[in-house]
């Protein structure tokens, strides 16, 4: 078996790692985004709600 071989055995662990790291990152910053959406969301929800209890008062 050749240096390269040797070489390309060990950097497969190494890339795969790499790969496993990116996604975890991507998808951590996928739920960061989805939770800021969520959030946003619910803030809109409760001033429309906070708006409708409002308009009862001075209705």
């Amino acid at each position: 078996m050749g240096v390269s071989a040797v070489e390309g055995a060990i950097g497969l662990p190494n890339l795969m790692g790499a790969l496993l790291q990116a996604t975890m990152q991507q998808s951590l910053e996928l739920a960061a985004q989805q939770a800021a959406i969520n959030l946003t969301l619910q803030t809109q929800g409760a001033s429309i709600e906070g708006l409708g209890e409002l308009i009862d008062i001075y209705a």
